[in-house]
């Protein structure tokens, strides 16, 4: 998901909520396990964007102009401190987009190790929050865990064959 690929959250922690009861992980084992692999996913779409470099971000910028206003704020943003950090920090919560907060700051081939470090550590506190609520809704109410799991594979199985078809019409 952290990568591009069109998953939603709650299908992926009705996943995990089946994981944690059938492996007998604890809550915080498999938030820290759902934390660090949502970061290396963003981390790994930083560092694909970031070694792309120009070429890729002249292309989106002539295809959608204006981006270039969004890049020049979130530009703006990175250089500076504290209340523009609550602001990133509070888009992993909102969800909509964040991936993309990557995917531009690699493009865009700045330093902003800073940033990358607080979005890094909003990652893995969203997981925390996520994957305790789960947990404990599927603990209090048995019957919710089986319907999480089918409502995640639902969701995958609409999911992405709809991202491929628009992507496909798009390209028409």
């Amino acid at each position: 998901m952290a990568s591009g690929v069109p998953i939603s959250s709650l299908a992926m922690f009705g996943f995990l909520a089946t994981v944690i009861r059938e492996q007998g992980w604890s809550w915080a084992y498999a938030a820290l396990v759902v934390g660090f692999f949502t970061a290396a996913g963003h981390a790994g779409s930083y560092a694909f964007f970031r070694a792309a470099g120009a070429p890729i971000w002249d292309r989106i910028a002539r295809r959608y102009p204006g981006l270039s206003r969004a890049a020049a704020r979130l530009e703006a943003l990175c250089n500076s401190r504290g209340r523009a950090d609550l602001g990133l920090f509070a888009a992993r919560w909102i969800g909509s987009g964040y991936s993309q907060l990557f995917w531009l700051l690699g493009a865009l081939r700045r330093e902003c190790s800073a940033t990358l470090r607080m979005l890094f550590l909003a990652d893995v506190l969203w997981a925390g929050a996520w994957t305790w609520a789960v947990t404990r809704l599927t603990a209090d109410i048995t019957e919710i865990a089986k319907h999480l799991s089918r409502v995640g594979w639902v969701l995958l199985l609409v999911f992405v064959p709809f991202s491929v078809l628009k992507h496909i019409s798009r390209r028409r």
